[in-house]
């Protein structure tokens, strides 16, 4: 909103049984304004401008999502208002039970601003929370002056505008942003290219199933030409049978980059997921170049994956390169559906939107973790590498990390270096633990490391960590999403390591991989793959077969309490001060997930001659009664070193 004349958009209708029995004979009917050519009627039948659905019956608590493209004419012109209306009858209520409508402007020529909402999660579970992003960039040449941001909160949501929003908006009171209230923010100038993120972490209320949740997003800017009024909908769903994350490998991207996009799903019910597909939607300008075992068609990418097991879960990616005609300011949108037998017509949505930038930024972000899937009640070791692969020093770096439900940490004991803003010495759920970087001098890189609890949550739940990473001046903000599983039962164990960090280029090191049988059986079919990261060269494959970057062993049967060491030896011949090298590995075999274990590990390259290329540190571990560790730190520069730690 608004559109021009020979543009495509689409229409979205939602609708959701909110009464305490079966709907009947349900038909949702759209009634379109003139000018405007349907292209997709969405499985409805279309005449005259009319597109008409009959659903049949419609269970307590169900919702349905459905969508008509069309295009404007030609002739339009600036000032013509296009207003849409729907319709749903069913049996056993009024004529009409509901009526909704829509009304768009139409503008003479594409505004300079590009506003994108994205929701973490559709339908969403009362008591829980749910992720917005608003995007919002500048696609034209000029600058964009006096850009303002207002959400209308919903009655089903609220979020504090210190703890829940970034950044903090005006305009909620006593701190928290309550039904009704305008949460607003000043943007300022968006200069050509460039974009901004507001992400709310918002609580759903207490409000049955069936119920549609529609928040107003306005966007407003000097000599704009228009107002920008925006309506994002999701649906209360309280008893979902499965979990989904859509994520992407970096944040935002350039013209002509390859990057992946990651989709994670789980089973979180209590019996088998039978006829289980999943869908992902990709947006244009980027073409497909591997579809991690998916069927594509027309930017449609399909996994048929027939059952999944209770606390089961999966992990799909899809590599794509960006295409060379992209220009800054654009927004890529994906989404991805999860469907399955016994539940509703589609029983989740995930969204993701990347901005599109003129130039790579200057700092690279990596997130790492030391296992996945998870183990309730025990840890989980996250790695936050931030490094600057410029030329220039970066100011002002700080990272934020917004604490999932699934984990809490101490920020006294459990994170290096301590983070601000979590309460009592704990970081909570919902809670924002932050780190103030300062300057990050070219090549430099800092290391952050939580060591997390997962709570008491079953099999099959998704872990989803976004990290928020900003500094001055540096174009855009940076925005990841680290998606882990959850499993109880595992039958192995996996570890990553190094045995130098951080490496200079042209160092020789080795990765160590360790995985041992926690199970009370032999493991059979044993495979091991190591994913090595660009920038180095294998000398050594430590027994392993390497193909294009990938290390596999083939460990056939490993017995109870075994346990396996294997090393791949690499040169760095092709990293540069700033890099970050990591190596991913999984762990899989008979009768367990379809990938048992992950691990993750990341090295950074430093300068050559900087103070962390003159270090060694050596630990040695020796078993007696006990195990004791000694650890030595040595120094072959020619020069002092103080407040060593």
């Amino acid at each position: 909103d608004p559109v021009v004349a020979n543009e495509t958009f689409t229409y979205r209708l939602d609708f959701g049984n909110t009464s305490g029995g079966l709907l009947t004979t349900v038909e949702l009917r759209a009634f379109l304004p003139s000018g405007v050519t349907v292209t997709n009627t969405g499985g409805g039948t279309e005449s005259n401008g009319e597109v008409v659905w009959s659903e049949g019956t419609l269970a307590v608590g169900d919702s349905l999502h459905r969508e008509i493209t069309v295009t404007t004419d030609a002739g339009l012109t600036a000032g013509q208002i296009l207003k849409a209306t729907a319709q749903l009858t069913h049996d056993g209520g009024q004529a009409v039970d509901n009526t909704a409508e829509h009304a768009l402007n139409v503008v003479s020529a594409a505004l300079p601003l590009e506003v994108e909402i994205t929701t973490s999660a559709n339908p969403v579970v009362m008591g829980e929370r749910v992720l917005y992003t608003l995007t919002v960039s500048n696609s034209s040449q000029l600058p964009v002056k006096d850009v303002n941001v207002q959400l209308r909160v919903p009655a089903e949501l609220s979020f504090s505008d210190l703890t829940d929003a970034e950044p903090y908006p005006t305009g909620c009171s006593y701190n928290t942003c309550n039904s009704g209230e305008e949460a607003s923010w000043a943007l300022d100038t968006l200069a050509s290219g460039e974009s901004r993120t507001i992400t709310v972490n918002a609580l759903v209320a207490s409000v049955l199933s069936g119920n549609l949740i529609s928040t107003p997003v306005r966007v407003t800017a000097t000599d704009l030409g228009d107002t920008i009024n925006l309506l994002n909908t999701i649906a209360v769903y309280s008893s979902p049978s499965a979990d989904l994350a859509l994520s992407a490998s970096i944040d935002p991207v350039v013209a002509n980059e390859t990057f992946t996009y990651r989709l994670d799903f789980g089973n979180t019910s209590g019996g088998l997921l039978t006829t289980v597909e999943l869908r992902a939607f990709l947006p244009s300008g980027v073409t497909v170049t591997n579809t991690g075992g998916g069927t594509e068609s027309n930017g449609e990418v399909v996994w048929s994956e027939g059952t999944l097991a209770v606390g089961d879960s999966l992990h799909r990616e899809i590599t794509v390169t960006t295409d060379a005609g992209l220009t800054a300011g654009q927004i890529l949108k994906a989404t991805a559906q999860l469907t399955h037998d016994g539940g509703q017509a589609v029983d989740n949505t995930a969204e993701h939107a990347l901005n599109v930038v003129s130039a790579a930024l200057p700092l690279e972000v990596e997130i790492t973790t030391s296992a996945n899937p998870v183990v309730m009640g025990e840890r989980v070791l996250y790695t936050l590498t931030v490094s600057n692969s410029s030329q220039l020093p970066v100011k002002d770096v700080n990272v934020q990390l917004r604490v999932p439900a699934e984990l809490s940490f101490s920020d006294l004991t459990d994170a290096e270096p301590y983070p601000t803003g979590c309460s009592y010495n704990t970081c909570n759920s919902g809670e924002e633990a932050s780190w103030a970087l300062d300057t990050l001098a070219s090549g430099e890189s800092r290391t952050i490391t939580v060591n997390a609890l997962v709570a008491s949550v079953l099999s099959g739940n998704l872990i989803s960590t976004p990290v928020r990473v900003t500094a001055t001046d540096l174009g855009d903000t940076i925005n990841l999403l680290n998606t882990i599983a959850v499993y109880s039962s595992p039958s192995a164990d996996l570890a990553l390591s190094a045995s130098i960090d951080p490496v200079v280029a042209n160092e020789t090191f080795t990765y160590r991989l360790d995985f041992g049988n926690t199970s009370g059986g032999s493991l059979t079919t044993v495979e091991l793959r190591a994913f090595l990261p660009s920038g180095v060269t294998v000398t050594n494959t430590g027994g392993g077969t390497e193909s294009n970057g990938e290390v596999v062993w083939s460990e056939g049967t490993v017995t109870v309490g075994a346990a396996v060491h294997r090393e791949i030896t690499v040169i760095a011949d092709g990293a540069a001060a700033g890099d970050v090298l990591t190596l991913a590995a999984e762990l899989s075999l008979d009768g367990g997930l379809e990938i048992d274990n992950r691990s993750e590990f990341a090295v950074s390259v430093a300068k050559n001659g900087g103070i962390a290329s003159l270090l060694s540190v050596d630990i040695v571990a020796t078993s007696a009664c006990g195990v004791k560790w000694r650890s030595g730190l040595y120094h072959y520069g020619d020069q002092w070193l103080w407040s060593t730690g």
